[in-house]
This record gives C-alpha cells, structure tokens and sequence, in this order.
C-alpha cells in the first residue's frame, strides 16, 4: 500500500513538473501563450509589453527589447513600457540607450507619477548608470530621487556611493 502511494505521487509529480507529458514548462508555456495572442493582436501593446516581460525573466533581451520598442509603437509614453525596454538594454549591454528610456520615463511622468515604483526604478537605474559611468555627483542625485520616492529600497540604500561618509 506504501509502495503505490509512493509510486502514485511520483507519477502525479513528474507529470505535474513535465506538464502533463508536454516538453514545454511553466514558463515556456506562458510565452508560447503571450505570443499567439500577439499574432492575433498585432497592436496590443499590453500583451506585447507582457510578452516582453517573459522574454526579459528569461534572458531574451534582444527579443524583449524587439516587443517593448513595437508596444511603445503603439504607446509611446508610456513610462512603464519606458522603464522595461531600459531594463532590456541595460542587461543587454547598451547603457547609454537604456539611460535615454529612463530618463524619458522620468521626463513624462507627471507630479502625480513622481511617487510611483515605475519612476522610483528609472531613478535608480540612472543612478546605477552614473555609477558605473563615473559619475558620481549624477549618480548621487538619482538614487536620493529614488529614495525620495521609496524611502525604504534596500537597494538604493545599498549603493556603493552611499557607503562613504560625505564631506
């Protein structure tokens, strides 16, 4: 009776973990989801910027960055596609073209947006930017914007250029 049991969960969970007999898991599954709707949706800019989202999670920059610059296409200010398409190019390499997409999601958001997570990330990747440009003084005033916005992120106050005591 043990023996089953056992043999019958193992079974359940192999399966459950393979999906069912499908190659394809969890996530592959999400994507392969996001881009049928995107063949049907062309304009979607949701979905796309969904799909780029997965692609992101998943090392695919190049394809991520494809999606969010056809979303922004569609939606051109807006900030949270922004802020997505710069995470994109940062991780694949292109800092300064990820610091313009910061940036602009910063220079569109309005007073309101200010205390937003969306432009608490912009200000802390242009001041990650800054830091790993060499400049300091940038870098500083980006990530106190950040922390202005989110007093408690852990990883602005954990930058590097706040590890010194200022003069």
């Amino acid at each position: 009776n043990m023996f089953l049991a056992v043999a019958s969960f193992a079974l359940y969970y192999y399966n459950d973990q393979k999906g069912g007999g499908d190659s394809a898991g969890p996530m592959d599954r999400r994507i392969s989801s996001f881009e049928t709707i995107v063949r049907e949706n062309p304009d979607d800019a949701s979905a796309r910027a969904n799909l780029a989202t997965l692609y992101f999670e998943e090392g695919r920059y190049s394809e991520a960055i494809a999606q969010y610059e056809v979303a922004l296409e569609v939606d051109e200010e807006n900030e949270a596609y922004l802020v997505g398409l710069g995470r994109a190019l940062l991780s694949a390499g292109d800092h300064r073209a990820a610091a313009e997409k910061f940036q602009k999601a910063v220079d569109l958001s309005t007073e309101a947006e200010l205390t937003s997570d969306v432009i608490e990330t912009a200000y802390y990747y242009l001041g990650s930017i800054a830091l790993t440009e060499g400049k300091p003084d940038e870098a500083v005033t980006n990530l106190k914007k950040a922390l202005d916005v989110e007093p408690t992120d852990a990883d602005a106050c954990a930058s590097p250029i706040f590890s010194f005591d200022a003069p």
